[in-house]
């Protein structure tokens, strides 16, 4: 609440109080209404007549930051969803896409991804991870584009081993669709794929 110094100044310093305590010490406005502080425990609403009606302060008021030291780490804790397996050794053909849609991520700042690709051990290729955007559901950027912003990840290669990565994806919109791309043109890959959001 910010000091009405004008009207202070045009109150006498004695003013009457329903209940007889004397002096009041600073004034402030809270939107229509006139504060009085009167002392530490009580505050009074003005009236137009000039008397104040005096009650205990609330004892919520004048709390030390200290106190809400666990509230506070609480509120900046990040708050993170379940992981979900999204597929389990799953054969995507070579050349081809696996897609993942996340919907309703309104209210998330963040997913998660992780991807566990095992290639072939004929392979010449690995697996690229890209992420498109939809404000609709319907309506999701182009590969091509996507590409070009830098929304993909390519998992390291080495024929016949395993590779496994962590993806952090920005929620810009509230769909996201989840591209897994085996980029050998020969030989299918197995792919495993968990995914969570935090808040």
């Amino acid at each position: 609440m910010a000091k009405d110094s004008t009207l202070a100044s045009r109150l006498p310093r004695e003013i009457e109080l329903d209940d007889g305590t004397g002096t009041y010490d600073k004034i402030f406005r809270s939107g229509n209404a006139l504060l009085v502080s009167v002392n530490e425990d009580k505050v009074g609403l003005l009236k137009e007549g000039g008397n104040v009606n005096v009650v205990n302060n609330p004892p919520n008021l004048d709390i030390p930051l200290s106190d809400h030291k666990d509230y506070i780490i609480n509120a900046l804790q990040p708050i993170r969803g379940t992981p979900v397996e999204d597929l389990s050794s799953y054969s995507i053909a070579a050349g081809e896409i696996k897609d993942i849609t996340k919907s309703n991520l309104d209210g998330y700042s963040a997913l998660m991804v992780t991807v566990k690709a095992t290639y072939d051990p004929s392979a010449t290729a690995g697996l690229r991870v890209r992420w498109l955007y939809s404000p609709d559901g319907t309506t999701f950027d182009s590969p091509e584009d996507a590409e070009d912003k830098g929304r993909y990840e390519d998992l390291t290669f080495d024929a016949g081993a395993t590779r496994v990565r962590t993806i952090l994806i920005p929620i810009f919109a509230p769909h996201v669709k989840i591209q897994l791309v085996n980029l050998d043109s020969t030989y299918a890959v197995t792919v495993s794929m968990w995914s969570w959001v935090y808040r």
